[in-house]
């Protein structure tokens, strides 16, 4: 049996990915993450995608977040959030330091994919 595709972090080509990290979905933790870093994604006009990887959920996130643990050295915790596959925190800030945070990061992805694009 063929090992199943993980997604890339650059799998939308339009949108830079957002992961949060959580539990179990719809805990009290994972609500408050998922609330407050899509309220400041959309202040990104579509170019961010906010996606959840639940560690005690299907089979897909959970290969998932142990492929972002592979990609960031350490064990994930709960809440964590990344951006274009980086581990940027591991806590739920608020939304000013989320707002810089995913705004620099977005730069070096639209950097990033410009970059790509001209090597192609």
């Amino acid at each position: 049996m063929a090992a199943q595709q993980i997604e890339s972090p650059k799998a939308d080509a339009a949108r830079m990915l957002v992961e949060v990290i959580c539990e179990r979905a719809h805990c009290v933790i994972y609500e408050y993450a998922i609330v407050t870093v899509k309220f400041v994604a959309d202040e990104f006009s579509g170019r961010v995608k906010v996606k959840p990887v639940v560690r005690r959920g299907s089979k897909k996130n959970v290969e998932r977040y142990l492929e972002l643990c592979r990609r960031n050295g350490c064990h994930l915790s709960v809440p964590a959030i990344l951006m274009d596959g980086k581990l940027r925190f591991t806590y739920v800030p608020g939304p000013e330091e989320l707002r810089k945070a995913m705004q620099e990061s977005l730069v070096a992805w639209e950097q990033g994919r410009e970059q790509k694009q001209v090597s192609d």
